[in-house]
């Protein structure tokens, strides 16, 4: 059974993450049957970025190497912020447009609130890969942490999925997938060529 949406404590929200993990598109179907102006659904969006990036930049102090982690936290909170936040919008509109395009009924209402509650989940997701990674490096150093941060990727993808089917009401989830695939594709090429029209590399070497 979905957890009521009228409980938003802390143990009511882990149980609707818990419900959106077994039941992505069950979930998403009871999270749109909420009513919320848009205005709310922007602040929302935005609340999340903010933790999420708080949550990633405490994730590098612990994991990465003392260079990236000086590269990457040395941009502060307000920077990473801005730049998740920007990225979040991005894809709101990436999903709602290329979807409608592809023939889908999403509004951008329904595009925001379920990828907004995706990024509420994303943070659980990454609480819970910093707590293993960080149990893993007394019983198991080594290739077990790629292993945890594949299936976290793997599980978010999963997770996208279902939510762009439920946004758009589309049936296939496989050819969602893909066209999640070719989307993705089609944006970092189009992005590569405007970053070398505009002269900038497009690669760094903060990467090891």
């Amino acid at each position: 059974m979905t957890p009521r949406l009228s409980d938003f404590t802390l143990g009511g929200i882990f149980a609707l993450v818990i419900a959106t993990l077994r039941n992505p598109r069950g979930t998403a179907r009871h999270i749109l049957a909420l009513e919320l102006p848009q205005s709310t659904l922007w602040l929302v969006l935005v609340t999340v970025a903010a933790i999420s990036a708080l949550a990633g930049q405490a994730a590098a102090l612990i994991f990465l190497p003392s260079g990236g982690e000086a590269e990457l936290v040395g941009l502060g909170p307000l920077a990473m912020a801005g730049l998740h936040l920007c990225g979040l919008v991005l894809t709101v509109f990436a999903v709602h447009h290329i979807g409608r395009v592809m023939g889908g009924t999403g509004t951008l209402d329904r595009s925001l609130l379920l990828l907004s509650w995706l990024e509420i989940v994303m943070i659980f997701v990454q609480l819970a890969q910093v707590g293993l990674l960080f149990v893993l490096s007394f019983i198991a150093p080594g290739g077990a942490g790629l292993f945890v941060t594949a299936a976290g990727f793997a599980l978010v993808t999963w997770l996208f999925t279902a939510f762009v089917a439920e946004i758009h009401g589309f049936k296939n989830l496989w050819l969602v997938f893909l066209m999640i695939v070719c989307s993705v594709l089609a944006i970092s090429f189009a992005l590569s060529l405007v970053l070398s029209f505009m002269g900038l590399p497009l690669t760094g070497g903060a990467v090891a």
